[in-house]
Order: structure tokens, then C-alpha cells, then sequence
């Protein structure tokens, strides 16, 4: 609470000399002693006094409340890191099972390969078995027709 505050508050109350917190510093500011005739009345007093009293209470709520706030984020700082802990594992995890998954991969990509050489192979062997039918089939024919001319030159 500032100054200015507490002067306003001691005209509204009816303090013609200031709150009485605030007599120290006008005799002081003024170079006069406190038993230079500002005194308070009983009244003012009690009133002053109520008033600290209030604020103390005020203070004591405030600080209850300001605690209760602190221990509800204390708890969810805990459940934080807790998730955080959660999801940094969850993250290793995954890359664990990236690694897994791209060496299952090769392996598949080995197999295929050797799957493809193994289904191509009867394919070479019935490529090499028809070269021989058709290589078979022309020597005979050439056979056939040189014997045929031979046979008639022959004759």
C-alpha cells in the first residue's frame, strides 16, 4: 500500500493529520519530534489496529490460498513428469522397434531376391529345353532335306 493510499484512507476515516503510520514521517520530513502535538485518539488507534489486524487476516488467507494453489501444481508437475518419463520410454521403444522393422525388412528384401533367381530358374530350363527341341527339330529338317539331296543326286 503506498502512500498516496494511506492518505486518502486517513481523510475518508477523518485523520486530518494522516494515518498514524504516517506521523513518524511527517515529523520526521518536517524536522520535528513525534511530541511535537500529532497525536492519535483512541479511536484512531482502534481503528488502525483493526485495520492491521484485517490485513494480517488478509494476508493469512491470501497466503492459504496461495499455498493451496502451490501444492496443486506441485502434484500436477509430479503427473507431468511422469508423463514425460512415459514418453520418452515409449519413444525408445519405437525406435527399438524401427530397427527391428527395417532389418525385417532386408531380410524379406534378401528372400525376395532369392525367391525371384529360384522362380526364374525353371523358366531358364524350359528356355534351354525349348532352344534344344527347336535346335533338335532344325537339324533334322536340314538333315532331311541334305539327305534328300543327296539321295537324289545320287540316284
Amino acid at each position: 500500500m503506498g502512500i498516496r493510499t494511506r492518505r486518502r484512507e486517513a481523510r475518508e476515516v477523518g485523520w486530518h493529520n494522516g494515518p498514524p503510520e504516517m506521523m513518524y514521517h511527517r515529523s520526521i520530513m518536517t524536522g520535528g519530534t513525534l511530541m511535537d502535538g500529532n497525536y492519535i485518539t483512541r479511536q484512531e488507534h482502534d481503528e488502525f489496529a483493526r485495520r492491521i489486524e484485517a490485513e494480517g487476516k488478509r494476508r493469512d488467507d491470501e497466503n492459504k490460498r496461495q499455498n493451496s494453489r502451490i501444492d496443486t501444481l506441485e502434484e500436477n508437475i509430479k503427473e507431468i513428469h511422469g508423463l514425460t518419463v512415459s514418453v520418452e520410454r515409449m519413444a525408445v521403444n519405437m525406435e527399438n522397434m524401427l530397427a527391428a522393422i527395417e532389418r525385417q525388412g532386408n531380410l524379406i528384401e534378401k528372400q525376395n531376391s532369392r525367391i525371384d533367381e529360384i522362380e526364374k530358374e525353371p523358366a531358364k530350363d524350359s528356355k534351354q529345353l525349348k532352344m534344344a527341341v527347336i535346335t533338335s527339330v532344325i537339324t533334322t529338317v536340314v538333315g532331311a532335306i541334305i539327305g534328300a539331296v543327296l539321295v537324289l543326286i545320287l540316284k
